[in-house]
């Protein structure tokens, strides 16, 4: 399978299809998650378009979550 390539918009070197580690953070939380779309070998930059975009609010959605229930009173878990 031949990988699919680009130019950079940036700096002109050249993006590749594949996936990345992007970290999130909210207050004092922090999720790392696999961030699909193009990604430049040279000055690290990045184009996420379309559906790569669900990656990141999946991720998003997933450390709200987090946040949420760790600041929940100890024991509001077995009321709930």
């Amino acid at each position: 399978m031949e990988l699919k390539k680009r130019p950079c918009p940036s700096c002109g070197g050249t993006m590749a299809r594949g996936t990345r580690p992007e970290t999130i953070t909210l207050g004092s939380h922090s999720l790392t998650y696999d961030q699909p779309g193009w990604h430049c070998h040279d000055c690290d930059d990045g184009i996420i378009e379309g559906a790569d975009n669900e990656a990141g609010d999946a991720a998003l959605r997933r450390l709200k979550e987090m946040v949420n229930a760790a600041s929940r009173p100890e024991g509001l878990e077995k009321l709930l």
